[in-house]
């Protein structure tokens, strides 16, 4: 297995334990739809897949729509710049990502996680970003408030 499809493969059961999580189908995750428990849901997938996978925005925007689809990588982007400051406001959603991520870690080696901090802008890096990871098989916790 080459390192696209390991990736590929990664993003895929990162998908699957997002969708199981949130009750959510294929169909509507892939869908068009707009409701609020599905844009959370896509919401959630692209912040753990770009975190817990090393596979870049356009992969992250593939798996978003893998019926052969386009989508480009703007789609994953946008969604986690709505999403991130939800993670500072909205202590539900920060519990569901956290849960997210305990339920990948369990099935996907740590070696796989992306470094310190997910870089949504183009801004220049800040000396220590929004996240930061507390030692190997921690949770990642989020500057200003425990996890």
């Amino acid at each position: 297995m080459n390192h696209r499809e390991e990736i590929k493969a990664k993003i895929e059961i990162v998908r699957s334990i997002v969708l199981e999580h949130f009750g959510v189908s294929e169909a509507e995750f892939c869908g068009r739809g707009r409701h609020k428990w599905v844009v959370r849901a896509r919401e959630a997938f692209v912040i753990v897949a770009y975190r817990h996978t090393r596979g870049s925005w356009p992969d992250v925007a593939r798996a978003m729509k893998p019926d052969g689809a386009q989508y480009n990588h703007s789609t994953a982007l946008t969604a986690a710049r709505r999403a991130e400051p939800k993670l500072q406001t909205d202590p539900t959603f920060a519990e569901e990502i956290e849960i997210l991520e305990w339920k990948i870690q369990a099935v996907q080696p740590p070696e796989m996680y992306r470094p310190a901090q997910l870089r949504i802008d183009r801004a220049p890096a800040p000396a220590s970003g929004p996240y930061r990871v507390e030692g190997q098989g921690n949770p990642i916790a989020v500057e200003g408030g425990a996890s």
